[in-house]
C-alpha cells in the first residue's frame, strides 16, 4: 500500500465489492433519510442524507483503489479527480447542512423544508455517482490514481 501520508490517502486495490457495500450503505443512508422525514426527526434525516452522498463518494474511490480518511479531502478529490465541480458543491453544502442542523439550534419550519430538499439532492447525487462508477475502465482508474500519486505527493491541500 502505498500512503500519500499528510493527506489521508492510501491506494490499494480497486475493489468492486467494497465499492457494491459503501453504495449499499448509501442506499440505506438515504432510505433512512426519507423514513426520518416523514417521522419529522429532521436534523436525523438531513445527517442521513449527507451520509448516503458521503459514502457513495466513498464507494466511488474505492472503485478506484483509493481509500481516503478525510471528508474534507474526499470532497476536493471529486472535483478535482473526477471533475465534477458540482457534485462537489452539493456534497459541501450536505456537508455544512450536517453540521449546522447537529450541532446547533435552527427555525423547525426552515429544516423541514432543507430536509426534504437534500433528501432530493441526495437520491440524485447517490444516482450520478452511480453513472460515474459504472463508467470507469481500467485505463481510467490507473489515470486517476496517476493524477492522485503526482498533485497529492508534490503539492499542499
Amino acid at each position: 500500500m502505498e500512503r500519500l501520508r499528510k493527506y489521508q490517502v492510501t491506494l490499494t486495490e480497486p475493489s468492486l465489492d467494497i465499492t457494491y457495500n459503501y453504495l449499499v450503505k448509501a442506499q440505506n443512508c438515504c432510505r433512512a433519510a426519507t423514513l426520518l422525514h416523514k417521522a419529522k426527526l429532521y436534523e436525523n434525516a438531513i445527517s442521513q442524507s449527507y451520509y448516503g452522498m458521503y459514502c457513495s463518494t466513498i464507494g466511488l474511490l474505492r472503485a478506484c483503489g483509493i481509500s481516503c480518511e478525510s471528508h474534507k479531502l474526499t470532497i476536493i478529490l471529486l472535483r478535482e479527480l473526477f471533475s465534477s465541480p458540482s457534485l462537489s458543491l452539493m456534497l459541501q453544502s450536505a456537508k455544512r447542512e450536517r453540521i449546522e442542523k447537529q450541532y446547533f439550534i435552527t427555525n423547525a419550519k426552515a429544516v423541514a423544508e432543507e430536509s426534504a430538499e437534500l433528501i432530493e439532492n441526495s437520491e440524485v447525487f447517490v444516482a450520478n455517482i452511480r453513472v460515474i462508477i459504472g463508467d470507469l475502465t481500467p485505463q481510467s482508474i490507473e489515470c486517476y490514481r496517476e493524477i492522485l500519486k503526482s498533485k497529492y505527493d508534490a503539492t499542499s491541500i
